[in-house]
């Protein structure tokens, strides 16, 4: 297994990221509204 990430796996963990926190931030504003 080699210890450094290619460019695209890079990307691709970027973009998960990038995505599980524009779900994330909307549902923490929501929760901080509600309380």
């Amino acid at each position: 297994m080699p210890k450094f990430l290619t460019t695209q796996q890079m990307g691709s963990a970027i973009e998960a990221l990038r995505q599980s926190y524009k779900v994330m931030a909307p549902a923490s504003k929501l929760v901080r509204t509600t309380q």
